[in-house]
């Protein structure tokens, strides 16, 4: 009995023990059998895994189609798709979080305000006004007044007699 253990067995390729002598058909056959479901099984995980690596590709590729999608819908520039697939792992695609992600990152677009143009402001000067003539502050403290009418105010301005110093502002 300890003879059985002491002996070295060579296996197979397979990882079989040489046949013994007597063994019977049934046997062999079931061997042979097992050595083809196992040859077949790692054909089997090979084109599995060939597969696997297709749909991780193609799920890779939707995503990034569907992100870039999202990303012109909420005004985001394309260029930061990359990016996004990359931080954002499994986070679902939507208008909201691909905002939410950017406004993290700093990389939202600040809104931009149009600032109303500055009205020009003409300032008058306290310079006297030439003789005959008066300046736009006097003739605007008379129509306030009610010593003269617009239609008065407008003739005089046609007539030259009032004076505008038109200086901007500092």
């Amino acid at each position: 009995m300890a003879d059985d253990f002491d002996t070295p067995e060579t296996e197979d390729e397979e990882g079989y023990e040489d046949e013994p002598e007597g063994e019977s058909s049934v046997i062999r056959r079931i061997r042979t059998e097992h050595k083809e479901e196992k040859r077949a099984r790692k054909r089997l995980e090979k084109e599995l895994q060939s597969i696997q690596q297709e749909r991780d590709s193609l799920r890779r590729e939707t995503r990034k189609f569907s992100a870039s999608s999202v990303f012109k819908e909420a005004g985001l520039p394309e260029q930061q798709v990359e990016l996004f697939l990359a931080t954002s792992g499994d986070e679902e695609l939507t208008t909201d979080s691909v905002k939410g992600w950017a406004e993290r990152y700093g990389l939202a677009p600040k809104p931009q305000t149009q600032e109303a143009p500055q009205a020009f402001e003409p300032t008058v000067t306290a310079e006297p006004a030439a003789p005959g003539r008066m300046t736009r502050e006097q003739l605007d403290q008379k129509v306030r007044a009610g010593e003269l009418t617009m239609n008065q105010a407008h003739d005089l301005i046609k007539q030259n007699r009032v004076q505008f110093d038109y200086t901007d502002k500092v």
